[in-house]
């Protein structure tokens, strides 16, 4: 249909598939589909031969001539088309070229039956079929067949259609991705084939017209997203927590009135904000809304919001929005990127949305994550009751007390006891009006007092103790304007699951639900790990001193199910939602939640200091594994836990070192994900626990400072604030060299010292050739000492070398032997994503100036794929990038040949992370200058006023690189600096930027 409409056939005609009761078929069963005209006069008859294993299967001349044979036998077509996705054999390719001799004219009918019979000499069967063709007189026929023979599976047959149908829509302005392209080919396969797939099945026959198949070809992208999403992640219903409860009439209704005012079919965004003590069921409210209501929307989107990093933790878990940070946030955005993706994810599919952001902490804070969709309804969950802007809150208050009862009375077993009339019900009003209607309080309750026997006979008792723990001092039991009744009935359930915990631990059952409850006290409140929380709880520590070990590695399943059902028995955690399939496995699978309070009244049974620093350790361990694995998305996943722990350091006056060191850790994720400003205060908040010790940590100093370096380095912060922080490591480094020797890793930290020396050597060589006198001095003899002590240390790390040699090649324009030492260098040694993304852009900047532009379209082409599948890589790659454009755009601009599609897949890719000043001026710089080599003025025109924005130092702008800036051109990292060649040549295409851009603008 594609190939007719591109040859330009009557859109009235159809394509139909005939069943045996066809009047102008007389051998229906070699006909798979039929072209016929507007009048339904025969056109083309074709008949398809497929085969699973294309590369295997060969079709053979004989097997073609009996299929040609029988359908020129249906003698009113004008064209028979024989297609085969087996590979072709020799003699096949013979009989082509033999219809095709006889079609053209240059044999004629007896030479062509002669040409039959040598080439299907072997087929007995083929021969008798060509002798009935003669004498039926039907030779003259063969000038109407064709043959398309080649070998392609399925998948290829299935690409080479969605290429075809892409092209087709591009030439009306309809784009066409790669998943709706998908599901578009699969709906017009079943549209134009509804018959089946053989004689004996589906309908007897079916017909499309090319102007019916148009239409659907041209369906709106609008409607071919919806569907997509639909199909592949559902409408996210199975992401909500589970409903079971009571419903509370009073708030459900008012919700419903906010949200479904005009009607439920009403457009239009809403948003309402549930606000109450934690655990009064703004929850379980807005989830019993969610099922309630599920038929009214056509996505619902779930996700915890208590922190940026809880959101992106939820998005990572999440089926339909996971790309957004395996793909867009890790090491190339921040926060605010993600959000951004987030709300145009949503504003770009079409539908009525329900979004649910649990445990907010104020609009303000959750503001960017807000879409602005036409027809969305937006429910917040908040223990602020203030702070919703122009939302107005819906206040969740206690239950009734008829909805107290029948929650208290739903939630303990009937155990089958005897009771009289109305006893039971005086005792659970008793229970109820005891614990002031609170929907925890009764939860708890109810799993503390068990079965409706025990709510009667021990009614009393439980009174008792309630009145018991509320004698105590409110610095014990008040928190935050909570009921004592409350706290007490969770003191009460927490003592019972510790007591019982340690009665089962002497007997040796297993279980460890004190450890375990411990733990998650001071983790973030949800999507907690059960697995590795008993890693925490069950380990020592010293088995951290192996890096390499994974996470949860010796878990007893036993006990961590005993342990669990222990406190779900206490209603102390609940199931967290498991909302994609891909998370639930290893260390991060069987998550839970615990509510705030009850974590607050756990930490109280327990020494803060004990827990925080066990717990520290582990978590900081975690996040090292994950990052030194390249697992970003799980470390992700752990980061909300690490910040939660972090909060807790502030409620201690001497932080141990370990929470140190997570504080560092944390900080390298965020700097993954070029949340500098983040780092910068974590690492600032470590140095002043390290420095308030009376003897200070001198190994994490060292490493503290060469991180805070690296910080402000790719921020574009000042140089001597970068140069301060390195002196200080190499101090603390000595300092420790001093007290214990060599015998620690500090090797590693001296290699990044000479990495970011070398970055800061190129940031002066590009501002001025030579240097710029004691400034260059001073790093030159920081370098040195660095060098120095990795050869103290032993650290000799092979890509090191390796990259260094590569570099030194590249200054001084040795491009062969740059490409020959990328080439052996990713066969000899196992890389990092990090560093296999280095040598991809060395090899990349050489061939851009050996002119080789074929290959290096092909390189960029993969890195760009290996960039979209392992984004975790450093933000100062873009630096590097930026060095390749450069070396493609100075030729063109200039005249000579060179990729425009090779520098700008460069650009996007740099335009794609985040940039410092430095850079991003660099960046539009160049995005300016092709615009101009390609020829579009009005972009050129808009990108070249972005450029006189973002210089550091126009007129009336404020510094944003440090002090001294030069034009830019001039500030270009430059790996050539230090050879009189290179930096003429390289100066020479800085001149030649920086005229093209003038002159360009004396122009206009």
């Amino acid at each position: 249909m594609l190939v007719l409409l591109e040859r330009g056939i009557d859109v009235r005609s159809s394509i139909s598939v005939d069943g045996d009761a066809a009047e102008d078929l007389r051998d229906s069963h070699v006909v798979d589909f039929a072209v016929r005209d507007k009048e339904g006069s025969l056109l083309e008859i074709h008949q398809v031969k497929s085969t699973i294993k294309s590369d295997e299967s060969a079709y053979s001349p004989a097997d073609a001539i009996r299929v040609l044979t029988r359908m020129i036998r249906n003698e009113s077509a004008r064209l028979y088309v024989l297609t085969t996705n087996a590979r072709p054999s020799l003699g096949l390719a013979e009989l082509v070229e033999a219809l095709k001799s006889f079609r053209t004219g240059e044999i004629g009918g007896d030479d062509l039956v002669v040409r039959l019979r040598e080439i299907c000499w072997r087929s007995p069967a083929a021969l008798q079929h060509i002798d009935r063709v003669e004498a039926d007189d039907l030779v003259q026929r063969f000038s109407l067949c064709e043959i398309e023979a080649r070998s392609e599976s399925e998948t290829d047959v299935s690409a080479r259609i969605l290429d075809r149908v892409s092209s087709w829509r591009r030439s009306i302005q309809l784009p066409l991705g790669q998943r709706a392209g998908g599901v578009l080919c699969g709906y017009l396969e079943n549209a134009v084939f509804k018959r089946g797939a053989s004689h004996g099945s589906g309908l007897d026959s079916s017909s499309m017209t090319f102007e019916e198949f148009c239409r659907e070809l041209a369906m709106a992208s609008e409607i071919i997203a919806d569907v997509v999403s639909l199909r592949e992640y559902g409408d996210g219903i199975f992401a909500v927590p589970p409903a079971s409860g009571v419903l509370r009439t009073r708030e459900m209704t008012l919700l419903e009135d906010r949200l479904l005012a005009g009607g439920k079919s009403s457009i239009g965004p809403k948003r309402c904000a549930l606000v109450g003590k934690s655990g009064i069921g703004k929850t379980r409210l807005a989830a019993m809304y969610c099922h309630r209501n599920r038929a009214l929307y056509d996505r619902i989107v779930w996700i915890d919001a208590e922190s940026d990093s809880s959101i992106v933790s939820s998005l990572a878990r999440s089926k339909i929005f996971s790309d957004l940070v395996s793909t867009e946030s890790s090491s190339r955005e921040s926060a605010p990127h993600v959000s951004e993706r987030f709300r145009s994810r949503i504003d770009d599919t079409p539908g009525r949305w329900l979004l649910v952001l649990d445990n907010a902490v104020s609009f303000g804070a959750i503001e960017k994550w807000i879409p602005r969709h036409s027809d969305i309804h937006v429910v917040f969950t908040s223990i602020n009751a203030r702070d919703w802007g122009s939302t107005q809150p819906i206040e969740v208050r206690r239950f009734e007390r008829h909805e107290s009862v029948q929650l208290l009375l739903a939630s303990v077993v009937d155990d089958g006891c005897e009771i009289e009339s109305g006893q039971i019900e005086s005792a659970a009003d008793a229970v109820c009006d005891l614990l002031g209607d609170w929907p925890l309080a009764i939860r708890v309750a109810a799993a503390s007092l068990g079965t409706r026997g025990r709510l009667i006979t021990h009614c009393d008792l439980y009174r008792d103790e309630i009145d018991r723990y509320r004698l105590l001092a409110d610095d014990e039991l008040e928190r935050d304007g909570y009921d004592k009744p409350l706290l007490a009935a969770l003191h009460i359930a927490v003592d019972g699951v510790l007591s019982r915990s340690y009665e089962r631990a002497i007997s040796d059952s297993g279980e460890v639900a004190s450890e375990f409850a411990a733990v998650c006290s001071v983790l973030a409140p949800t999507a907690i790990p059960a697995k590795m929380v008993y890693e925490a709880a069950t380990t020592d520590l010293s088995v951290l001193i192996d890096t390499s070990r994974s996470p949860a590695t010796d878990v007893d399943e036993y006990s961590l199910l005993r342990t669990i059902n222990s406190l779900r028995t206490a209603s102390l955690i609940n199931d967290s939602v498991e909302v994609d399939a891909r998370s639930n496995v290893g260390a991060l699978s069987d998550r839970y939640d615990m509510n705030e309070i009850v974590q607050h009244v756990i930490r109280q049974k327990f020494d803060l200091y004990v827990v925080v620093e066990q717990v520290g350790g582990f978590v900081s361990h975690w996040i090292a594994h994950y990052m030194d694995h390249d697992s970003i998305r799980f470390a992700l996943e752990v980061e909300p836990h690490a910040e939660a722990l972090l909060t807790r350091l502030h409620q201690l006056s001497d932080p141990p070192n370990l929470c140190a060191l997570l504080a560092g850790n944390l900080a390298h994720l965020y700097h993954k994900q070029g949340r500098y400003d983040d780092a910068e205060r974590l690492l600032n908040d470590e140095l002043n626990w390290l420095e308030a010790k009376e003897r200070p940590h001198l190994v994490s100093l060292c490493k503290t400072h060469q991180q805070l370096a690296t910080v402000l380095l790719n921020r574009g912060d000042d140089r001597s604030a970068v140069v301060e922080h390195l002196i200080q490591s190499l101090e603390a480094m000595n300092g420790e060299v001093a007290r214990s020797g060599w015998d620690w890793d500090g090797g590693g930290v001296a290699a990044s010292i000479v990495d970011i020396v070398g970055m800061l050597e190129r940031r002066i060589s590009a501002e001025r050739p030579g240097g710029r006198g004691s400034e260059r001095e001073i790093i030159l003899s920081i370098r040195a000492e660095a060098i120095a002590a990795m050869k103290r240390f032993g650290f000799a790390s092979p890509f090191l070398i390796e990259y260094s040699s590569i570099q030194r090649d590249l200054e001084v324009g040795d491009y062969p032997a740059v490409l020959d030492k990328c080439r052996q260098v990713r066969q000899s040694l196992k890389l990092t994503s990090e560093q296999r993304v280095e040598v991809d852009l060395c090899e990349i900047e050489a061939l851009a100036y050996t002119s080789n532009y074929s290959k290096l379209e092909e390189c960029v082409g993969d890195l760009k794929v290996r960039l979209d599948l392992e984004p975790n890589v450093h933000a100062e790659a873009a630096a590097s990038i930026l060095d390749c454009v450069q070396a493609l755009i100075v030729p063109g601009i200039l005249g000579g040949v060179s990729s425009k599609l090779a520098c700008r897949t460069l650009l996007g890719l740099a335009n794609g992370m985040r940039l410092n000043d430095f850079d991003r001026y660099c960046s539009k710089i160049f995005t300016c200058c092709l615009e101009r080599w390609l020829g579009n003025r009005d972009a050129f025109r808009e990108q070249r006023n972005e450029v006189a924005l973002l210089d550091p130092v126009a007129p009336g702008q404020r510094r944003r690189v440090g002090p001294g800036i030069p034009d830019m051109p001039k500030m270009l990292r430059d790996y050539a600096m230090t050879d009189p060649e290179p930096v003429a040549r390289r100066q020479f295409q800085l001149t030649m930027l920086d005229w093209m851009l003038k002159l360009e603008q004396n122009r206009n």
